[in-house]
């Protein structure tokens, strides 16, 4: 009896211990097998086990991932293959799914697929190393190194105590205002600290600082800070103040400071040197002045060309008093010429500004606006913000090149533009040429892609309401004159943006609206309506559209008073009352006033979304 009383035991006992260690494989891969699929070297979490892995790894890697996002898909091999070689140094890699457990990532901050951190001894560091297997790998086993220490922070923090004595010191610096809870300051936080490690080791170095305007109040409202993150440039030891304009990721910013780094305009010392300066395409303006009295001119003139230098000018300037009277000009003046390629008999081309000492840096800015855009302008990359907000709009398509062999052509087709734009002086439209080759999809969303025709007009009411002209094959100024008045008249209808009318909705209670169905669905229903504006690459949107669809159908029952829509409003037009700014944005539309659409503000989360529909569905019922 005893006999097999210890068998029993030695049975239990192998068994506990085969469960203990089948526990402990489900945090740490094996590394003694080599037969494993590559998968299975990355330890799958969840939130109930993601703490007890950092902790009982000294190294470790942990991926937050989305399975829609494509840059976790292009990951997935590199990270797999690293996950296996960092076995081997007892370094473990694990991945978690965010939008599986949304609450627990958004305890971490995350903003965006694949965000990655390092846990060293338990410590958070964010992940900033390549994203190649090699890269990983070379990247965790520095940090896995005994005598490895966290590299010091590069942007430089301000307080109110040290802002003025830290921008006295430097030439030119670059601020961040900030806040903790900003989403799109988190996002910017890791390129910002890589861009200022790299322009430190410049060989003239530029420093990169931080201010967290929720903490510095009183430097936020010294500088108008109205959102974050706010990035401003600051120049002669933080006496020059100019907004950036440049892109926020590492490569872009180290790019844009170096610019800001040179001089905004080139000196000039000769007329021929002159001639050459004047931009076919672009405004030119040039700067006379008398440095040997005063040199408040010139300053007053590279003032505004910094704070323009990625605007669409280009500045020049002489510091010859008998070069400039040689030219038969007069010193402590602006000139503005024209582009070559757009001078015309019904405009200067040259436009001209005298300086004196009540001459502000505002009025010189004013100046350069209202002169920088011809009767006849040329949208392109570079041109492209001068138009952005300009409306009415007229926009001539063609294939627009002024090369020598199709100049002639291209002048013809421009000389009847601006004739058509003369006609409407002073009236306040503006008028562009555009290369049909560079505005393929804003031909087609104004259905001008097959046209047939050489040339193609459109107009702009605004960003969102367009009118194509009616394709001929006599395109002249007349034309142009006659279509901008039939707009203006309101003989033409505008163009609907619209992608196809979906002929199923695979969902339950769940619409799909397009442009040309809006009016008829959302506008004109019989019921409310939900309508979520999206964008098909929009992560948020993706993190949504699970907790959408359970919505829908959870509103089935209710489908004779409210319906949930949604519309990708990136290809499709909807109406001016729907102000959209970004990804997602939702509304409840009630049936009996479509023209006040309420905006949702709240988490997007099932149950708030639930209670603002009953709400306002609730709310307009009592109405009745």
């Amino acid at each position: 009896m005893a006999k097999w009383l210890i068998i029993i035991a030695l049975l239990v006992l192998i068994t506990i211990v085969s469960v203990y260690c089948q526990e402990d494989e489900e945090l740490k891969p094996s590394v003694e097998t080599d037969d494993k699929n590559s998968d299975d070297w990355i330890v799958e979490l969840d939130d109930s086990v993601y703490q007890s892995f950092v902790e009982k790894n000294r190294v470790s890697l942990v991926e937050f991932y989305a399975p829609w996002c494509g840059h976790c898909k292009a990951l997935e091999p590199e990270y797999s293959s690293a996950a296996k070689i960092l076995a081997e140094d007892n370094i473990s890699l694990g991945k978690i799914d965010g939008t599986k457990y949304s609450d627990f990532a958004r305890s971490h901050d995350i903003q965006g697929y694949p965000t990655m951190f390092v846990y060293l001894n338990g410590n958070k560091i964010e992940y900033d190393g390549p994203r190649t297997s090699q890269g990983i790998v070379d990247h965790m086993r520095k940090i896995a190194d005994p005598n490895y220490k966290p590299p010091e922070e590069s942007v430089i923090t301000l307080t109110d105590s040290n802002f003025d004595a830290i921008l006295e010191s430097e030439s030119l610096i670059l601020v961040e205002f900030y806040a903790p809870w900003c989403g799109h300051c988190k996002k910017l936080k890791p390129e910002y600290e890589r861009a200022a490690r790299r322009l430190l080791q410049m060989s003239v170095p530029i420093k990169l600082a931080k201010v967290d305007a929720t903490v510095e109040k009183e430097l936020a409202s010294k500088f108008e800070i109205k959102g974050y993150p706010t990035l401003k440039i600051f120049r002669n030891g933080g006496k020059k103040v100019q907004p950036y304009k440049g892109p926020r990721d590492e490569n872009g910013i180290v790019s844009y400071m170096k610019e800001m780094q040179k001089s905004p305009s080139k000196i000039i010392h000769s007329r021929e040197q002159l001639r050459k300066q004047i931009r076919d395409e672009i405004p030119t303006i040039v700067g006379l002045f008398d440095t040997s009295s005063d040199s408040s001119f010139l300053d007053l003139f590279l003032d505004v060309a910094y704070d323009q230098f990625d605007e669409s000018n280009h500045f020049v300037h002489i510091e010859n008093v008998k070069l400039i009277e040689d030219l038969k000009l007069k010193p402590n003046s602006l000139l503005l010429f024209t582009p070559l390629w757009f001078r015309n008999k019904y405009e200067p081309n040259k436009f001209k500004l005298e300086l004196d000492q009540s001459t502000t840096l505002d009025q010189v800015k004013q100046f350069i606006t209202k002169h920088s855009i011809p009767l006849v302008g040329f949208r392109t990359g570079q041109t492209y913000s001068l138009y952005a907000d300009k409306f009415p709009l007229i926009v001539v398509y063609f294939d627009v090149d002024f090369g020598f062999d199709n100049r002639k052509q291209t002048q013809l087709v421009l000389s009847h533009v601006q004739k058509a734009a003369s006609h409407f002086k002073g009236k306040g439209y503006y008028f562009i040429i555009a290369r049909e080759q560079d505005n393929e999809q804003e031909l087609t969303d104004l259905r001008l892609d097959d046209s047939g025709e050489d040339v193609n007009v459109a107009y702009f009411h605004n960003s969102r309401k367009r009118y194509a002209m009616t394709p001929t094959d006599e395109f002249n100024a007349e034309k142009i004159i006659e279509f901008v008045k039939q707009v203006e008249n309101n003989e033409i209808s505008p163009i609907i943006r619209s992608a196809p009318t979906p002929m199923v909705n695979p969902v339950k209670n769940l619409w799909t609206v397009v442009g040309d169905t809006f009016e008829k669905l959302v506008i004109n229903a019989e019921k409310d309506s939900l309508v979520e504006f999206y964008a098909p690459w929009c992560g948020h949107c993706k993190s949504l559209e699970p907790i959408y669809k359970e919505l829908a159908e959870k509103f089935e029952v209710e489908s004779n008073v409210i319906q949930i829509m949604k519309i990708d409003a990136t290809v499709n037009d909807y109406p001016e009352q729907f102000d959209v700014k970004g990804f997602p944005t939702l509304y409840y539309v009630r049936a009996n006033d479509p023209l006040h659409p309420i905006s949702y503000e709240g988490e997007r989360t099932l149950d708030d979304l639930t209670k603002f529909v009953h709400e306002n569905l609730h709310q307009a019922k009592d109405e009745l």
